[in-house]
């Protein structure tokens, strides 16, 4: 028959186990949502490439209308116009790089959180260790055996 101290460390041991082992588990969901949107990343890539072609097609032939003249190019000051017509070509970097920054905290919190547990429900059973070496230490200094306490 195990004390109630003993059977709260077992808890957080159990405890600690299962923040772990679902820690573990949303590391192998998010390695997947990578691994998923980086295979999507080509399609979104070839979107944009066409978002883009199309966007600089119109602004040369607005700025054929307009000067007369054909423009070599897409200007720097335009490239922000293009990214908000655009969203494809940055949306799949974004969500690869949330996904690995997600990893990297659930991570961390995953270790802290087991750490917190077993800390916290070990705690009942270190008290009640340090009470029992108290006791024996009286016992030793009162010069009684230790069965005797």
């Amino acid at each position: 028959m195990l004390l109630r101290p003993t059977k709260l460390l077992f808890a957080g041991i159990a405890g600690s186990a299962l923040v772990v082992s679902a820690g573990l588990l949303n590391h192998v969901r998010l390695h997947r949502l990578v691994a998923s949107t980086e295979v999507k990343l080509p399609s979104l890539k070839a979107t944009a490439d066409e978002c883009f072609q199309g966007y600089e097609n119109a602004w040369r032939r607005k700025e054929l209308e307009l000067t007369g003249k054909p423009a070599r190019g897409l200007p720097v000051d335009k490239a922000s116009e293009w990214l908000e017509r655009c969203p494809e070509y940055n949306q799949a970097e974004t969500l690869i790089e949330q996904a690995r920054a997600d990893d990297r905290r659930s991570q961390i919190w995953t270790q802290r959180i087991a750490i917190a547990v077993l800390v916290g429900l070990s705690a009942p059973w270190l008290w009640y260790f340090f009470l029992r070496r108290i006791v024996e230490l009286r016992g030793a200094i009162l010069g009684k055996p230790p069965g005797s306490l």
